[in-house]
């Protein structure tokens, strides 16, 4: 199901970039909020000790000090997903390198509609960063990483809601 969601999700992304190309500010939400929400790859959580949760505390209070406005999912007309996945670098012998390939996505997707009790969302904004890092130094690049694309986010975001 999760590989399902995904694949939509990267459909729907390509496929309505076009339907909103034409909105001169796709990230307006015309005085509503959207919410925030993190996903960690599984094995990457478990030995870089970086849950979805502090992966979404640290975006949150990025927002918070940029003065972006944010709220809970029942309440929004959008969602701000933050991506992380990860892979283990192993050499040509299949011992691991201690070390980690990851890419950190963030989008911004808008509601278009409930289809059969299946909500649709089209992405109109979209950042991501790849990169690579030891075990030990990848939850604080990560980190960094994160507050980096929320920034970038941030000031889009800021210029066209006019905050």
């Amino acid at each position: 199901m999760k590989v399902f969601l995904k694949v939509s999700m990267l459909f729907f992304v390509l496929a309505n970039t076009s339907l909103f190309a034409q909105e001169e500010k796709p990230l307006k939400t015309y005085g509503e909020t959207f919410a925030v929400q993190a996903y960690i790859t599984e094995d990457f959580a478990k030995k870089t000790t970086l849950t979805e949760q502090a992966a979404l505390s640290t975006a949150k209070l990025r927002l918070r000090r940029n003065g972006v406005p944010y709220g809970s999912l029942e309440n929004s007309i959008a969602t701000l997903d933050i991506y992380v996945a990860a892979i283990e670098v192993e050499d040509t012998g299949g011992e691991s390198m201690d070390s980690y390939a990851f890419s950190m996505t963030v989008m911004f997707k808008r509601w278009l509609m409930d289809e059969n009790s299946q909500e649709l969302y089209a992405g109109v904004y979209y950042n991501d960063y790849i990169g690579y890092a030891g075990t030990g130094a990848a939850k604080d690049f990560i980190i960094d990483g994160i507050n980096d694309l929320i920034d970038e986010f941030s000031i889009r975001f800021l210029e066209e809601n006019n905050l």
